[in-house]
C-alpha cells in the first residue's frame, strides 16, 4: 500500500492538504476569478504567449476548472469582451436616463452639447475604470474592430447617438439627413483615437482625443446656417 509519509515535510504538506475541506465557490464568482486572471496573465504575458494552464495557476484552480467555465483561451477573451461592452452599454444608458431624468425634474431640455459631453465622459471614464481589460481588448482586437462589428456595442452605442442625433435635429441644434450612418462613422472614428490612447497609456493623447472628438461630435453637426 502507497501511503504519505507524515513524518516528512512534504507527507505533512500533503496531509494537511487532504484534510482541508474542498472550497466551492459559487459559479459567478468562480467565473469573475478566472476572468480577472485573465486580464493579469493577458496584460503581463500578452494573449498569444499565455495559456489557460496559467490561467489556472494564477486563479488557483485547475486547469480543468478554467475549462468547464471556457472551452478555450479564445472563449475567455470573448467573455471578457462581452463583459466589458455590457458594462460600457449600461454606463451610456446610466447617463441618458440621468439625462431625461434632469430634463423632466427641471421641466428644460439639456442641450444636445452637453448631451455629447456627457456621453463621451461617461464612456472615457467606463473605460478608464477597466482600463485593464480596456489595454487587453485595445491591443488583441482592436477598438474599430469592437464598434465595426454587429456585437451589442455597435448597435447599443449607435442606437444611443443616433437618437441624440435625432432629437437635436428636432429641437434645430445639429443638421445632418442621416443620423444612424453619421452615428456610425462618428463612433468609428472617436473609438479607434480613444481605444488607442486607452490601450497604449498615451494620457497626454487621450486629453486632447477627448477635447476634439466633443468638438468633432459637436461642430460637425451644426446646421447649415452656423459657423463651424
Amino acid at each position: 500500500m502507497n501511503m504519505v509519509q507524515s513524518d516528512s515535510p512534504a507527507g505533512a504538506k500533503a496531509l494537511d492538504q487532504a484534510r482541508r475541506p474542498r472550497v466551492v465557490k459559487p459559479p459567478d464568482q468562480r467565473r469573475r476569478e478566472i476572468l480577472g486572471a485573465a486580464i493579469e496573465m493577458f496584460g503581463q504575458r500578452g494573449y498569444d504567449e499565455a495559456t489557460v494552464q496559467g490561467i489556472a495557476t494564477r486563479a488557483g484552480v485547475a486547469a480543468g476548472t478554467v475549462y468547464l467555465y471556457f472551452p478555450s483561451k479564445e472563449a475567455i477573451l470573448d467573455a471578457l469582451r462581452e463583459d466589458f461592452e455590457t458594462g460600457l452599454l449600461d454606463r451610456v444608458a446610466a447617463v441618458a436616463t440621468a439625462v431625461l431624468a434632469e430634463e423632466e425634474a427641471s421641466g428644460e431640455i439639456v442641450s444636445y452639447e452637453e448631451v455629447v459631453e456627457r456621453l463621451i465622459d461617461g464612456m472615457v471614464a467606463y473605460s478608464l475604470e477597466n482600463r485593464a481589460v480596456s489595454e487587453v481588448l485595445g491591443r488583441r482586437v482592436g477598438w474599430a474592430a469592437l464598434i465595426a462589428d454587429p456585437l451589442p456595442l455597435q448597435s447599443g452605442l449607435n442606437d444611443v447617438l443616433s437618437r441624440v442625433i435625432t432629437e437635436g435635429i428636432r429641437l434645430g441644434y445639429v443638421h445632418t439627413s442621416d443620423p444612424e450612418m453619421t452615428a456610425y462613422l462618428l463612433n468609428l472614428a472617436a473609438a479607434t483615437a480613444l481605444g488607442n490612447a486607452i490601450a497604449f497609456h498615451d494620457d497626454e493623447m487621450l486629453e486632447r482625443v477627448v477635447a476634439q472628438t466633443k468638438e468633432l461630435y459637436i461642430k460637425a453637426l451644426a446646421p447649415a446656417n452656423e459657423p463651424r
